[in-house]
């Protein structure tokens, strides 16, 4: 089948520049057609376009269309959309307050930072960490969170996922047997441990290879809960070619 002419795929294919203007200082910032955010060189300030193509996540082709690097590069971009979006409803709706969102932002850059060596799904992962326990807190809110997870853009396949990945990987005194719940529960397990600095992470029951090897290099007494640092994620990271590897200027 010839998909040269689907417009999705060739945003996705063959990417060209485009330019936004900065929200804080007016400056241009030129973000690529497969990203989704640039730095403001006047100020520094992170700009986001809203939206990438979706053609990829329904029709059948999207994966063979576009090509497997190109689909990976989409998906992590989409959960770095996800995340911002989600994060600040959070905040609005009042179902996190300011400390709290800090936590799971900081969750999430670990769980970015696995993701880099395992091969979970980084659009279901990210808001599965991200939402956590917001569900179990008030029974009468999980219908509320569904909603919420469906107006960030998941489908309601998606949905199930990550209430399946937070119910997996919030059970206590099991070890999850789907990798996405196993990253979740690690990237949990990294924030509490940062922000603890009397545990050792040597002590924990580590769901994935990565996540100890993290633990050993980036949570040490005297660390503090920052979560890793762009220095610390790379270098636990490696050089990591993988499909849906980015450029660190795309992350």
């Amino acid at each position: 089948m010839d998909h040269t002419v689907c417009p999705g795929a060739r945003i996705l294919r063959q990417p060209r520049p485009e330019m936004f203007d900065c929200p804080q200082c007016g400056e241009e910032v030129e973000i690529w057609s497969d990203e989704i955010r640039g730095t403001c060189g006047a100020c520094g300030k992170a700009v986001f376009r809203e939206g990438l193509p979706s053609c990829v996540e329904w029709c059948k082709y999207g994966k063979e269309c576009v090509g497997e690097e190109a689909f990976g590069t989409y998906q992590r971009n989409r959960a770095l959309g996800l995340k911002r979006r989600l994060l600040e409803v959070l905040k609005r709706q009042g179902l996190v307050d300011e400390r709290e969102a800090s936590r799971r932002e900081r969750a999430v850059s670990w769980a970015e930072a696995i993701l880099e060596h395992e091969p979970g799904m980084w659009h279901l992962v990210i808001p599965a960490v991200l939402v956590h326990d917001v569900a179990s807190r008030e029974p009468s809110a999980q219908n509320g969170l569904e909603k919420l997870l469906l107006a960030q853009g998941l489908d309601a396949e998606d949905v199930r996922a990550v209430r399946s990945i937070t119910a997996e990987a919030g059970r206590p005194g099991t070890l999850p047997a789907e990798l996405n719940a196993r990253i979740a529960r690690d990237a949990w397990t990294l924030e509490e441990l940062a922000e603890n600095e009397s545990q050792s992470g040597a002590q924990a029951r580590w769901c994935t290879a990565t996540a100890a090897e993290l633990a050993q290099e980036t949570v040490t007494p005297g660390a503090g809960a920052d979560g890793p640092t762009a220095g610390k994620a790379a270098r636990a990271a490696g050089t990591a070619t993988h499909p849906g590897m980015m450029e660190e200027h795309n992350a």
